[in-house]
């Protein structure tokens, strides 16, 4: 198959692999940074398509892994992120949880911000 088939047949998929990817990413821009790295990943792997399945199936095995790559990605940096957050609030002294911080308090409420 030459680059100029893989592309025109790329291009003619491209219309249900979106509503197959947004079903389950269920974000648009998600899906399309998708679409595109399926593109990328499929194109520079041509070499390796057997014909053993049609193009379209190959396509589509190459998008749900690249999905499921995303999604562990976003995974790994939302955990990142809540565990650097949880860090910084206990290291930040006026964020006050303690109880004798609390005591200072006349209603026992917990202070946020520089006064504490």
């Amino acid at each position: 198959m030459t680059a100029d088939q893989f592309v025109f047949e790329f291009q003619n998929t491209i219309p249900q692999l979106k509503s197959y990817i947004l079903r389950t990413t269920a974000s648009v821009e998600d899906t399309e940074d998708i679409v595109q790295d399926t593109f990328l990943k499929a194109s520079a792997n041509l070499d390796s398509f057997r014909g053993d399945s049609s193009l379209k199936t190959w396509i589509f095995a190459i998008a749900t892994n690249v999905a499921k790559d995303n999604q562990r990605a976003k995974k790994r940096w939302s955990e990142t992120v809540t565990d650097i957050c949880r860090e910084k609030a206990l290291d930040n002294p006026a964020i006050s949880v303690y109880p004798e911080k609390k005591s200072q308090s006349p209603h026992g409420v917990i202070h946020w911000g520089a006064n504490s």
